[in-house]
């Protein structure tokens, strides 16, 4: 059984600033040297270039974070080890997934990603390389630690935001810390988190995040590549990079943004939405799947396929609208459909076809009109709380290509 121990560390907090040396093409094992937490984001942009945002000349790291997650400690036996890295820059973080062959690769994946502010003696990886292109490589150099990059706080993290602070060790809920600074602003950025499953039971959890300093190309410490990519894997496709975390400007409907996938065999893959952080804008969030010609809504539930082995890098993308069919191909009758949500008292109006809802309205069995919906109708989903008498009742859908009618019962 284990037995508990306290360990004394004796000797002078580091303070002020110093600097640790990384070489081209290397990665370097760090960690928050000061006796207080440090800001994630402060450290990135005193490691890389003004161009990307941050302090210096070049661009020393590549501007991604990668730390070590332990699931749980079985023993100090390496094989038995369970974990994988964690991965977080400017856009956000992405828990870790224990895939590693060497180690024990149970294929689960931590319940936590890391946060803006790192504990005191949290190590982690800085790397100047990137997978592909090279040219996005850091140039390597002194790293800087300072002073300004220290944080202290005592009030809890907000809810829903990423501001906080997670020491990766083992897993257990009385070793989370997770605390806020009165002096930085909460982090309301729109944030999507998507989770894939392979045929062999390997887990991804990819970043969408939203932030005004990025563009739709590659960005330094906006756009995160894999530090492990796994036999079977999901990624974002952006030029030739194969990304864990992606940075855009804005995230809204019209938007998509490619997936790639690598299957080592033949079987069930799923799609699902872990969550989306500060949806203002209300999105629902499809799977768009060019060899099939649909969108699926994996805001509702996931979904799962049968997929062949290989590299899949043409066929999906994220998008935040459905692909609506042209009318003339299935027509009204098939393209819209009206149905009552007698558990909500919600009238719901679905459409699959591109065409423009100009009116709705509800009449009751002899033809009286009940209720008329002229405004905001945009929307391939609509839903119009109705609180008639039970019975049954007609629905009137006028569109730019002509009335679809339907009947419903109201209970």
């Amino acid at each position: 059984p284990a037995i508990a121990q306290n360990y004394v560390f004796k000797g002078k907090p580091h303070n002020g600033d110093f600097t640790k040396s990384i070489a081209s093409g290397h990665n370097r094992l760090v960690g928050n040297p000061y006796p207080s937490a440090m800001s994630a984001d402060e450290f990135i942009k005193d490691n890389i270039s003004v161009a990307e945002g941050g302090r210096r000349s070049t661009n020393i790291i590549n501007g991604t974070l990668y730390f070590w997650h332990h699931f749980t400690i079985v023993n100090h036996n390496l094989a038995e080890y369970i974990g994988g890295y964690a991965t977080y820059n400017l856009t956000g973080g992405v828990q870790a997934i224990s895939s590693d062959y060497r180690i024990n690769p149970t294929l689960d994946t931590g319940d936590e990603w890391p946060m803006i502010f790192i504990p005191v003696g949290q190590g982690f990886f800085v790397n100047t390389l990137l997978d592909t292109p090279s040219t996005y490589a850091g140039t390597g150099g002194d790293i800087q630690f300072k002073n300004s990059q220290r944080f202290f706080w005592r009030r809890p993290d907000i809810a829903g935001s990423d501001f906080g602070s997670v020491f990766f060790k083992e897993t257990s809920s009385k070793n989370r810390v997770r605390s806020i600074t009165p002096i930085v602003e909460a982090d309301v950025r729109t944030k999507v988190r998507l989770k894939f499953r392979s045929p062999q039971g390997y887990i991804r959890g990819l970043l969408l995040g939203q932030d005004k300093n990025a563009t739709m190309g590659y960005d330094i410490a906006y756009d995160g590549t894999l530090a492990d990519e796994i036999r079977e894997d999901m990624y974002w496709l952006l030029e030739e990079n194969k990304l864990l975390i992606q940075g855009v400007p804005e995230i809204s409907k019209g938007q998509e943004f490619p997936v790639g996938i690598t299957l080592r065999e033949k079987g069930p893959v799923t799609f699902s939405l872990d969550t989306i952080q500060n949806n203002k804008n209300d999105l629902e969030v499809y799977l768009k799947d060019k060899e099939l010609g649909e969108t699926f809504n994996i805001s509702e539930e996931p979904y799962v396929l049968d997929m062949e082995p290989g590299e899949h890098h043409e066929r999906f993308s994220i998008v935040f609208e459905p692909l609506l069919k042209p009318v003339g191909e299935i027509g009204l009758e098939l393209g819209i459909k009206a149905f009552m949500d007698n558990e909500n008292a919600l009238l719901k109006v679905e459409k699959i076809v591109d065409t423009e809802i100009n009116k709705v309205i509800l009449y009751d069995a002899i033809g009286r009109i009940q209720h008329t919906w002229d405004t905001a109708l945009e929307k391939p989903k609509l839903a119009f709380p109705v609180h008639e008498a039970t019975g049954v009742y007609f629905v009137k859908i006028q569109t730019a290509h002509g009335i679809k009618n339907a009947k419903i019962v109201i209970e």
